[in-house]
């Protein structure tokens, strides 16, 4: 096994696009296909433009071996993944994909030191990009100490016995992608403009309340909550004419200011609240 040059950048963990993953490729029917341990270079991956996978639902991956005996499995968390490095493994154009550890009694990704010179970094599963499948063998990522040499080294780490759960995983390439985000984009603006409408429809019958007579009506000032209620409604403007009957700190409302007067005012109504 070759070490590797230099680090390899984090994968970064995006959010899954709300509405969009009905325009998406349907998810993969993912197989574990055999990889022979060869002594690969894992070094200077290129990005591949515009590559995305999508995880919708956890895919889990049982170990093979004692491991998966003890209950060890591999799971691909939901959410979407991008700036994927790939490489060519067996004539077969492969991603790395980071993958949480559980089970044998312990969660987490193997963290802890592996001796004086070497720190986990993380386990990756590898996945065909075209057919979704995924190669029986996995890999590990782990630091180097500046004392010993510095940078990251890869190699080759277990391997899956079967898919427990192949979740709901979707690989998604540039121009199709595109159209996702737009789709969500035009989704979000559809959303948001009912939003809007809704929250106009709200603020008009809020509205019709506060301008009848009676009506119960509180505002909130520097700590104090002043109650009123409406006893007219101008006909040119709309503005209501309020008697402000009391006043009231909002952290002590037994208690009000010493110099609070009953008063009546012409205001806005979008400038009170009906009280609760």
């Amino acid at each position: 096994m070759k070490t590797v040059s230099r680090d390899m950048p984090h994968f970064r963990l995006a959010a899954v696009l709300v509405g969009a993953l009905a325009f998406a490729t349907p998810a993969i029917a993912a197989e574990i296909v055999p990889v022979d341990e060869q002594d690969y270079e894992f070094v200077d991956f290129p990005d591949k433009p515009g590559l995305r996978v999508i995880v919708s639902r956890p895919m889990t991956v049982k170990l093979g071996g004692l491991y998966g005996v003890m209950g060890y499995r591999w799971v691909l968390e939901e959410g979407t993944y991008k700036d994927l490095r790939t490489t060519i493994i067996d004539e077969r154009e492969i991603a790395f994909l980071p993958m949480k550890e559980t089970g044998g009694g312990r969660g987490g990704s193997g963290t802890g030191s592996l001796g004086a010179c070497y720190s986990p970094g993380g386990n990756f599963m590898l996945i065909d990009v075209n057919t979704g499948d995924i190669l029986e063998r996995a890999i590990w990522r782990f630091e180097v100490a500046e004392s010993c040499g510095g940078g990251a080294r890869l190699k080759w780490r277990y391997t899956f016995s079967k898919i427990e759960d192949p979740g709901d995983v979707r690989v998604v390439w540039g121009e199709e992608w595109d159209r996702m985000e737009q789709a969500a984009a035009d989704h979000e603006s559809r959303v948001r403009g009912l939003a809007d409408i809704a929250e106009v429809y709200r603020d008009a019958g809020s509205r019709e309340q506060k301008q009848q007579i009676g009506a119960r009506i509180c505002q909130l000032q520097g700590g104090i909550k002043y109650v009123g209620f409406t006893e007219g409604v101008s006909p040119d403007n709309g503005k209501i004419q309020i008697r402000i009957s009391e006043a009231r700190y909002v952290d002590h409302p037994r208690a009000g200011p010493g110099d609070f007067q009953p008063s009546i005012l012409w205001d806005t109504p979008d400038a009170w609240e009906l009280c609760e």
